[in-house]
Order: structure tokens, then sequence, then C-alpha cells
């Protein structure tokens, strides 16, 4: 799930909220997206973690 509440449009940095069981299939997911609405893009995960507050820290403010 993605929430549209911890996006950085300036970063263009947000966070996606995955159970730990499809974590892999999710990255394997986003590894397969090249274009979104006709623009090319890639998309990359910067990291993993188990607390949204720490993961919001780490990726999206700092």
């Amino acid at each position: 799930m993605i929430l549209p509440d911890k996006y950085n449009k300036e970063k263009q940095r947000g966070l996606m909220r995955v159970s730990n069981r499809s974590l892999d299939k999710v990255r394997g997911t986003l590894a397969l997206i090249d274009q979104i609405d006709s623009h090319r893009v890639i998309v990359r995960s910067r990291g993993v973690s188990g607390i949204l507050n720490k993961a919001e820290s780490r990726y999206i403010a700092g």
C-alpha cells in the first residue's frame, strides 16, 4: 500500500507499507516498472524498516 501522506514530491521519494512476506515480490515488481503515463522512469528501493516513523526519518526527511 502506497502511503500518500508519506510522499515528498521535491525529493520524489515515498513510503510503501508491505508485509515482510511480500517484500521480495514487491521489490521484483518495482524493478520491472519502466514507464508511468508514457514517461520513462526508474523505481528504486532505498531501504527497509520495521517501523514507519523510523523509515520516514531515514528515507524521506533525511
